[in-house]
């Protein structure tokens, strides 16, 4: 129903779980390009396959209708969007058509098992492909040929509609289903039921992981769990889902749903019986979204209709006769009688004593309130109350962190070349070495998490110029030193006797090593660990970082770490040369200068009018030079400049 080819795309396979990491200057190419879509693909693939499922999502109906003038019958698939088992979107944007005697006769040499007349089924699948389009004019050679010079510019993701004598594999929908068979027969029971029910779990987590298989076929039999522990079963039962089942579900080659079965008849002659076709969804997959799926939890904890009232039972024997009953209350008085007639009047009484006298009048307005007056004077302060017992410490701070302990060479100082090698580490050149208090993960040791630096001074053509610091190719190789307490701290720092590389397949040391085969001249370097991303073996279960921070007073006086899991550890150091040669002031920065020993404002003098005169000629220039720019007599300047005046010559040539 869609003649596109599929065409695998150019180039060699990418690593899908990388990214491009952009940086300002980055000279991008085609793979670069193809990086970014192959790891936002393969994303989007992996969230559909694994989280969502595959399957018909909207639309997609198939159906029948008679062909006009042939005696053919037509399939139509109506327009809608599904999920491939690769997790790709598939999207039908028109009806698809295909008459089905047609495909009947050009394909029944395929169906070994095909005679007239009788009774088939045909299944209808959707499959992706992409298909190269929209040709664009690209560089090519002289005289190439024009497909050689022409290049699809964009790819099309589309489908391919067909019939097929056989569906197409669905080892997933087929274990879903069957994992779908097994949750429905789970019935939940209370063991207090005389006699007890026993527990199916460990037969249901048997019957998970064997799916799709059933041995032997499970029937309609229930699955019965205890109340008390069927959550706890059912966790163990994802858990096999996940960790065993899911594995196995891969899919096939081709990347097709089955969208419907089509049943037909042909007659004595092949041909096809128009009035005995029949679609149907039949093994369709089908995936809803999961707004539909909260609608369906109303079907949870549903119990079946009440069933209709029995017929009354025949009336049960007179029973014998019961125990008298108390005695019942009074009953109502009767109606009052006639009055008698009135009798004769008495003789009049003595008069009463007199009454008590009557209450008071209504009291009268009160008047109006005094003026405030002056307050008393503040009395005497009360005792203090008695101090309260100290509180447990805080959470957070932890003292007790993996920390870096020791280095070998002086931190902001300069460092002869002859101290950075240690013993029983046989390496060409350069070894700085870094110490650990404990063991860390070794894997975590490289040039991700351990950088060496040094400055490089740029030259901008303006008035802002550039000191950039460049990261150093060294080799980054994890290590076990040979530790001793180091007398000029205070207690928490080491030196680094002696030590060994670490073998491959040693998972942790206490210390790294950053190889230079080549002694470089005297210049500035910067080293960083970043403490976030290197673990602490002794506590790796829990994740922790090792504490890095590199704070006042630094190493060697007091080791790293502030209680905080991570952060950056960063030092610098001048190397100074083997013998200490003078250096070349036409090329020396103001820090290596400062690190053998030089005063900053002389040092700065000499930097300042290279930059503001250029090179210098020769030693007398150089000397002349600085005086004048310092401002200084001649007396003043030599009594400066001795000290210190064999670090620097000058080179020419």
């Amino acid at each position: 129903m869609n003649e596109c080819v599929s065409t695998p795309a150019e180039g060699a396979p990418l690593a899908p779980n990388k990214r491009v990491n952009y940086a300002f200057g980055m000279v991008m190419g085609v793979d670069d390009f193809r990086q970014e879509q192959v790891h936002l693909e393969w994303q989007d693939h992996l969230a559909n396959r694994l989280l969502h499922g595959y399957g018909t999502v909207c639309g997609l109906s198939v159906t029948h209708r008679p062909y006009p003038d042939t005696g053919d019958v037509e399939i139509v698939i109506e327009r809608g969007y599904a999920v491939s088992p690769r997790g790709r979107w598939l999207w039908v944007e028109q009806e698809q058509c295909a008459r089905l005697n047609e495909w009947i006769q050009a394909h029944r040499g395929e169906l070994g098992t095909f005679s007239t007349p009788g009774s088939y089924a045909a299944y209808v699948q959707l499959c992706y492909v992409e298909c190269p389009t929209d040709l664009v004019p690209i560089a090519g050679q002289a005289c190439a040929p024009e497909e050689e010079t022409q290049a699809p510019s964009r790819i099309l993701e589309t489908f391919h509609a067909e019939l097929s004598w056989a569906p197409p594999e669905q080892a997933a929908e087929e274990t879903i289903r069957a994992f779908g068979d097994l949750l429905g027969r789970v019935t939940i029971i209370s063991e207090t039921t005389s006699p007890p029910e026993p527990d199916d779990g460990e037969y249901l987590l048997e019957l998970v992981g064997n799916l799709p298989a059933l041995s032997p076929p499970l029937g309609d039999e229930p699955i019965y769990l205890h109340e008390s522990t069927a959550c706890e079963t059912m966790r163990r039962v994802l858990a096999v889902w996940a960790t065993e089942v899911c594995p196995r579900l891969a899919p096939g080659e081709a990347d097709c749903i089955l969208l419907a079965c089509v049943h037909f008849d042909v007659d004595a002659g092949g041909i096809l019986l128009p009035g005995n076709v029949e679609v149907d969804n039949c093994e369709r997959p089908v995936l809803v979204p999961d707004r539909l799926k909260q609608e369906l939890f109303c079907l949870l904890g549903q119990q079946g209709a009440t069933g209709p009232v029995g017929p009354t039972g025949p009336a049960g024997p007179t029973g014998p006769e019961g125990a008298t009953g108390a005695t019942g209350p009074a009953g109502a008085s009767g109606a009052t009688g006639p009055a008698g007639a009135t009798g004769a009047s008495g003789a009049v009484g003595a008069t009463g004593a007199t009454g008590p006298a009557g209450s008071g009048g209504t009291p009268g307005a009160t008047g109006p309130t005094g003026a405030t007056g002056p307050a008393g004077a503040t009395g005497p302060t009360g005792p203090g109350g008695a101090t309260g017992p100290t509180g447990p410490p805080g959470p957070g701070l932890d003292p007790n962190l993996t920390h870096i302990c020791g280095v070998n060479w002086d931190h902001n100082q300069g460092t002869p070349a002859e101290q950075l090698i240690i013993a029983g580490i046989d390496l060409e050149g350069l070894v700085l070495a870094i110490a650990f208090s404990d063991q860390v993960v070794a894997e975590n040791l490289n040039l991700m998490s351990v950088r060496l630096l040094t400055n490089l001074p740029t030259e901008t053509g303006d008035a802002l110029p550039v000191n950039c610091f460049c990261e150093v190719l060294a080799t980054i190789l994890p290590a076990e030193f040979d530790l001793a307490p180091d007398d000029r701290g205070d207690g928490t720092t080491c030196l680094i006797l002696s030590g060994r590389l670490l073998d491959p397949g040693e998972l942790a040391g206490n210390g790294v090593v950053i190889n230079l085969p080549a002694v470089p001249e005297p210049r500035l370097f910067r080293v960083q660990v970043l403490g976030d991303f290197i673990a602490d073996r002794t506590l790796i279960g829990a994740g922790v970082s090792i504490d890095g921070n590199h704070l006042v007073p630094w190493l060697p006086l007091h080791r790293t770490g502030d209680g905080v899991p991570g952060g950056l550890f960063e030092s610098w150091f001048t190397l100074l040369p083997q013998g200490r040669s003078p250096l070349d002031a036409n090329r020396v920065d103001v820090s290596t200068l400062v690190a053998l020993g030089m005063p900053v404002r002389l040092a700065r003098a000499i930097t300042d009018s290279r930059e503001a005169e250029g090179s210098f000629t020769n030693v007398s220039n150089l000397r002349r030079r600085v005086r004048e720019s310092l401002g200084l007599t001649t007396d003043e300047f030599e009594a400066v400049w001795q000290p210190v005046g064999d670090l620097v010559t000058v080179r020419t040539g």
